[in-house]
């Protein structure tokens, strides 16, 4: 995916998935509050840039976009995500 002024950052899968998997469990001890508010932001960003960095290497695999399982799930987990995120904001940042 080009998109204009983007960066190339890399990162390895594992790390970003074994900082997706902190980030969510450090979420759990969070108080309500505007710290967890950034702090599931944070894990949306982080996850979502694991999701495409797979999206991506499955695209040099094949050399043409393509639907998978893999980005379905990603898909399915960042709108989960991206829902919390909203309820947060929605809710002034307590916890539902």
């Amino acid at each position: 995916m080009i998109v204009f002024g983007d960066h190339k950052r890399t990162h390895s899968a594992e790390q970003l998935r074994e900082a997706v998997l902190a980030e969510a469990e450090a979420i759990g001890d969070l108080p309500a509050g505007i710290e967890r508010h950034a702090a599931l932001v944070d894990l949306f960003v982080t996850a979502a840039e694991l999701f495409q960095g797979l999206a991506d290497a499955e695209f040099d695999t094949r050399g043409a976009d393509g639907s998978s399982s893999r980005q379905k799930l990603g898909s399915e987990i960042l709108v989960e995500l991206s829902r919390e995120v909203l309820r947060s904001w929605q809710q002034g940042f307590a916890r539902k």
